[in-house]
C-alpha cells in the first residue's frame, strides 16, 4: 500500500544520506592524515563572518556567514581574515554544492581549492579556474577541460 511504499522511501533516503555523510567523513579524515604527514599547519571547520573574518572553531554561531571545511597556514586565529590563508573545500560530490563557496569570490583565499571525489566539477569557466582557485579531483571527467589537471597527489605541493 501508500503507507509502506513512503516507508520504504523514506528509510532508502536515510540509508543514501548515511552513505554520503560517511564517505563525507572518511574525505575529511584522509585529507587530515595527509596535511598532518607533511606538516602542514591546518584548522578544520572555521566559521567567518560576513566581513571574511575568522569567528570560530568547529562551531556554528547563530549568525555566522559561513563555515569553511579546511584552512591552512600559519597562525590561524580568530579576528584574522580568510583572505590570509589558503582554503580547501571538501565535497565528495559537487553538483551544484561548491557554489556554496561563492563567498571565495568576495574573500579570496591566497588559494581556494575544491576537494572532489566525484567527476561532476564544473566547468573551468563556471568555476573560473585561474592560478587561485582549483579543482583537485581523483576521477576526472572524460571531457577535462581544467587548466590545472590536479589529482590528490598533487594537492600537497600546491599547498606548500
Amino acid at each position: 500500500n501508500d503507507n509502506k511504499l513512503l516507508e520504504l522511501y523514506n528509510k532508502s533516503i536515510s540509508i543514501h544520506q548515511s552513505k554520503n555523510q560517511g564517505n563525507g567523513y572518511f574525505l575529511e579524515k584522509t585529507l587530515i592524515k595527509m596535511l598532518e604527514d607533511a606538516n602542514i599547519p591546518y584548522r578544520t571547520q572555521v566559521t567567518i563572518n560576513s566581513s571574511g573574518l575568522i569567528t570560530g572553531f568547529n562551531i556554528k554561531k547563530s549568525k555566522c556567514y559561513h563555515i569553511v571545511d579546511f584552512v591552512c597556514g600559519e597562525n590561524i586565529d580568530i579576528g584574522k581574515s580568510i583572505t590570509d590563508y589558503k582554503v580547501i573545500s571538501c565535497k565528495t560530490t559537487c553538483r551544484e554544492r561548491w557554489t556554496q563557496d561563492d563567498w571565495t569570490y568576495t574573500f579570496v583565499p591566497k588559494l581556494y581549492i575544491l576537494l572532489t571525489t566525484s567527476n561532476d566539477y564544473p566547468t573551468r569557466e563556471r568555476f573560473r579556474e585561474d592560478k587561485h582557485r582549483k579543482i583537485v579531483t581523483c576521477l576526472e571527467k572524460k571531457k577535462d577541460d581544467r587548466l590545472f589537471q590536479l589529482r590528490f597527489e598533487d594537492l600537497i605541493n600546491e599547498l606548500t
